[in-house]
């Protein structure tokens, strides 16, 4: 519950048993001040993997105002702002002395293909590399605890690159709005101002990658003067290098350089080396107070073709099997349930087929392949 406040709580006696849990489903964040803490050793406990956040809004759960307890991820620890320390059992303690530290829940769902579904997110940081585990019950994705202003590396930890992702940063409404006890003279919280770079991974080539929100850069994005989902990819030049007699144009582009957009002819020269692996990349996304939905919330999409299409192949002239069907095309297939209820379909070329196989002539071949046709 977002809505989780507690004010002037007084705890005596509970010695080293912890005082603090809750949010173990969602990680959501709850908001305490004016604690005071007599023979109790042990303030909080976080539960590995998942569990809440402890918002300490005048320091006196925490030691710092607007001072942060995540379960502790080894993304988090930073130095210069995070610390494990026995008072809270199973999390990390993240703030500064000026209170202008901010921890939020990164939610990274919606995420296609569903092979991705159970798999963990690596998480990497200067500070450290997690494994953030995905949540079926409430998120169906991953809820990432990250400290503002700092810059993330994800990558879903499957073979599978992924083709549609989700990403909400925080909850509005105590991101844009001051917030605490109104009208009694306690602790109130000003918004300031929150960022984030997020590099998403991909092993796959993609021509460029759609956003709801941003616009493409033909840079690398920053964070401190971007608009909120300005994005941009590359490639790594490594990946690139293995391959022999690019030209020049693509070779420009394998430059290690962002771009926003990678082009058909690159792909083609690559396509035409299989025996290489495809090159990798990454997307950079900012997340920011500039231009952000009031939602906080950006769907990316890779796309592998141009906003026109995927170049066709052309038709060869006075070839029988003209004119070219694409096989991606779902216009082409035609498709019954094998038995009543069943979710697998068989399916065929629709009227062209008949029409290229009357082409094939009388042969063994022929035969052989109206057979495969009529299967």
């Amino acid at each position: 519950d977002e809505h989780w406040f507690v004010s002037g709580m007084h705890v005596s006696n509970y010695w080293n048993t912890s005082v603090l849990y809750g949010c173990f489903k969602t990680a959501c964040t709850m908001r305490y001040e004016r604690a005071v803490w007599v023979n109790s050793n042990v303030r909080t406990y976080s539960k590995p993997k998942l569990s809440g956040i402890y918002h300490d809004l005048d320091g006196t759960l925490t030691g710092y105002p607007n001072g942060f307890v995540s379960w502790d991820e080894p993304h988090l620890h930073w130095d210069d702002v995070c610390a494990v320390v026995p008072e809270h059992r199973g999390g990390i303690v993240c703030g500064k002395s000026d209170g202008s530290l901010r921890l939020r829940r990164l939610l990274v769902n919606g995420a296609e293909p569903w092979q991705l579904d159970g798999k963990d997110l690596v998480v990497r940081t200067s500070a450290g590399v997690s494994a953030i585990k995905f949540d079926f019950a409430e998120f169906y994705g991953w809820g990432v605890p990250v400290v503002a202003n700092r810059t993330y590396d994800l990558r879903p930890d499957d073979p599978n690159d992924w083709q549609e992702l989700s990403v909400t940063y925080g909850v509005p409404s105590y991101v844009w709005n001051t917030h605490g006890w109104a009208g009694h003279g306690y602790t109130m919280v000003e918004p300031v101002s929150e960022l984030l770079k997020v590099h998403f991974n991909y092993t796959d080539w993609r021509h460029r990658f759609d956003s709801t929100q941003g616009e493409y850069l033909s840079r690398e994005p920053d964070m401190f003067t971007d608009m909120f989902g300005d994005r941009a990819h590359k490639l790594w030049a490594d990946g690139c290098a293995l391959y022999r007699n690019l030209s020049d144009a693509s070779l420009a582009e394998c430059d290690g350089e962002y771009q926003n957009a990678s082009s058909m002819q690159l792909k083609w020269e690559l396509d035409n080396q299989p025996e290489n692996p495809q090159v990798p990349g990454r997307l950079t996304v900012v997340v920011s107070d500039k231009g952000a939905p009031s939602s906080l919330r950006q769907v990316l999409n890779a796309r592998e073709c141009p906003p026109d299409g995927c170049p066709q192949p052309p038709d060869v002239p006075d070839s029988p099997y003209n004119p070219a069907l694409q096989w991606s095309d779902p216009d082409n297939w035609e498709c019954e349930k094998m038995t009543e209820g069943a979710t697998i379909r068989q399916c065929r070329l629709k009227a062209q087929a008949p029409s290229f196989a009357r082409r094939l002539g009388d042969g063994a071949a022929a035969k052989a392949a109206r057979a495969a046709l009529d299967r």
